[in-house]
């Protein structure tokens, strides 16, 4: 029996050899099927997620909140949500929660912008930044791909909605959109900023239990369940 994850170059092949695999997103189930392997011997696990009782409120004004590697380009490609946050106006700033290689340059673009000068704040990293946050309007991720990004589920553990690229592998698993937040392609900064100002401007109106409620499959009782059943299917 195997996992899968993004990112392990021709060892994927070997997948196939397996007598069962589990993936933790749709799209990397897609991406077994591609490599031949029978659907009877793919489970779809996901991975599993503790279950908040705190509540994180919307935020007036809006706040924005991105937690994770502070990486310009590839993989989180912060460098795009930040050029498109560039020319957005209005009423709202956006707390960054994290560390990484692109720290400096991240400040340097920050400061010699003036739109994101006095909204961008840069909080470092924190083993849960959630127990900081009190109030915030959505959590950000532009993505170029991922597995299945957790951050964006731990976030609506809390009831807060989230604004993603509908990359490769992981956000359509967890954003129904006006549910839980939006997806947009890859890319697609029209569409973003399109997004970003309906929360901006207030037009959005997201409810935080039904937030938590949309990822119901993902806590750890029906996560427990779901693996036992695929762990019996693979080794029957």
């Amino acid at each position: 029996m195997s996992s899968i994850d993004p990112g392990i170059g021709e060892k994927i092949n070997n997948l196939k050899y397996a007598d069962y695999n589990l993936a933790i997103s749709t799209g990397i189930k897609r991406e077994l099927l591609s490599l031949g392997i029978p659907e009877a011997k793919i489970g779809l696990l996901f991975n599993p997620i503790k279950r908040e009782s705190k509540t994180i409120t919307k935020a007036a004004p809006c706040k924005f909140i991105y937690i994770g590697r502070l990486v310009l380009d590839g993989q989180k490609n912060l460098r795009g949500l930040l050029e498109c946050l560039s020319r957005i106006q209005g009423n709202w700033s956006l707390d960054i929660y994290g560390s990484g290689s692109d720290m400096v340059e991240i400040k340097q673009i920050i400061s010699n912008q003036e739109n994101l000068a006095n909204r961008v704040h840069l909080k470092g990293w924190s083993k849960n930044p959630f127990n900081d946050i009190e109030h915030a309007s959505a959590l950000l991720l532009n993505s170029n791909f991922e597995g299945l990004p957790m951050v964006i589920a731990e976030g609506m553990s809390y009831g807060i909605p989230a604004i993603a690229t509908d990359c490769k592998t992981g956000p359509e698993d967890l954003i129904k959109s006006n549910l839980n937040g939006y997806l947009y392609p890859v890319g697609d900064y029209s569409k973003l900023s399109e997004y970003l100002k309906k929360f901006i401007n207030d037009d959005v109106d997201f409810d935080s239990q039904k937030i938590k409620d949309s990822i119901d499959f993902l806590y750890d009782d029906s996560y427990d369940q779901r693996f036992v059943r695929l762990l019996k299917k693979g080794i029957e």
